[in-house]
């Protein structure tokens, strides 16, 4: 079963790409900002909870930045993380 008119004129089959295309975007845009709230929750939580958040953030960022970079050398295995105690 087909899911579109097999009829289409190919101005019609590019007008469909483009909506699709916009769409995904769309929903990638909202997707984006609903994860950057929730990080900026957490942010203020760890803030209130007494939580250095900005070395942690840059502890994050640097070992994603070292895994981007093992991963572009050529080690494809990703560093383990593990939950730091009294770090």
């Amino acid at each position: 079963m087909q899911s579109f008119d097999p009829n289409r004129s190919e101005a019609e089959i590019v007008a469909g790409n483009i909506a699709a295309t916009n769409a995904s975007r769309a929903a990638e845009a909202e997707e984006a900002a609903s994860q950057e709230r929730i990080r900026q929750m957490y942010k203020t939580l760890g803030r209130v909870s007494g939580m250095d958040v900005d070395k942690i953030e840059a502890e994050a960022k640097a070992e994603r930045e070292a895994e981007a970079a093992a991963k572009a050398a050529g080690n494809g295995m990703p560093k383990a993380r593990v939950a730091r105690i009294n770090d």
